[in-house]
């Protein structure tokens, strides 16, 4: 009997874990921004993310400018300094930009098209282009905040106490 319980238990906390977006789903090339542009991708499907440039409305499509940024396991854009390179993402419809800002991070699904060459800065930037089929705009990541007990701060001491008995930098007030 109890082990109908522990079962109920893993099902309820495997359920509660982070799951691929079902409109990101599938199989994709394993082409990257940087190794679309030095071939002729054309008609391959990608699954690309990144961080949002900009968001540019047309009269039929919205199109991004994303910098491009490797994938974790559920299709997430991996934070940090390594790039891919940049790319663009056109799909049908109106996407607000006011919603679709700088730093957001984006993930499309779509086909290659004929790479577009725009500036940047004054260098002309060859830019894979997706035609894109799914976009998932993913929600803030949440910043985490520490309190005066931090154990990264280099003063730490998990002994620590506010009646006289060590020192803090963060503690308002000594005693």
């Amino acid at each position: 009997m109890q082990a109908h319980y522990w079962l109920i238990i893993a099902l309820f906390a495997l359920g509660g874990c982070a799951a691929t977006p079902q409109n990101l789903r599938g199989e994709f090339s394993a082409l990257t921004p940087q190794t679309a542009q030095d071939n002729n991708a054309n008609g391959q499907l990608v699954r690309w993310g990144g961080e949002l440039i900009k968001a540019t409305p047309g009269p039929n499509e919205t199109c991004f400018e994303l910098l491009g940024r490797a994938l974790d396991a559920n299709g997430r854009p991996a934070s940090g300094d390594k790039t891919l390179g940049r790319f663009l993402a056109c799909a049908p419809g109106f996407y607000d930009p006011t919603v679709y800002t700088a730093n957001r991070e984006l993930t499309v699904t779509g086909t290659l098209t004929d790479p577009v060459t725009r500036k940047v800065g004054n260098y002309d930037y060859h830019y894979p282009q997706v035609a894109a089929q799914a976009v998932y705009l993913w929600p803030k990541r949440a910043e985490i905040v520490h309190g005066p007990w931090d154990y990264r701060d280099p003063f730490y001491d998990p002994f620590f106490s506010p009646f006289g008995y060590g020192h803090h930098r963060n503690w308002p007030y000594y005693w």
